[in-house]
C-alpha cells in the first residue's frame, strides 16, 4: 500500500494538464493511461470502480477519475471538459 499523493498543488496541476491534453501518454504510452482508465473492479456498495491507481463514479466513465489519499491531497480529472482540481 501507500499513504497518497504526496506534492505540491502546482506540481499536481502540471500532472493533471500532462494527464488530459495527453502529453503524459507520450511519456509512459497509450496503453498505461487505457490501463489507467479502465475500471477493473466494482466496489462493494456499487457505482463506483478502480482502476489502476484511480477510481471513477460511473462504470466504463473515462472522463472523470478520481484519486484520494490518507494525507488529504486530492485529485479530480475530467478528461471530457479538461477540468481538474
Amino acid at each position: 500500500g501507500h499513504a497518497g499523493v504526496f506534492t505540491t498543488a502546482s506540481d499536481l496541476g502540471v500532472f493533471a494538464e500532462a494527464f488530459l491534453d495527453g502529453k503524459l501518454a507520450e511519456l509512459v504510452g497509450r496503453d498505461w493511461i487505457q490501463s489507467a482508465s479502465d475500471p477493473q473492479v466494482e466496489w462493494k456498495d456499487g457505482g463506483y470502480f478502480r482502476t489502476l491507481g484511480w477510481a471513477c463514479r460511473v462504470a466504463g466513465s473515462k472522463s472523470l477519475v478520481y484519486h484520494d489519499g490518507f494525507t488529504g491531497v486530492s485529485l479530480f480529472m475530467d478528461s471530457d471538459s479538461g477540468n481538474y482540481v
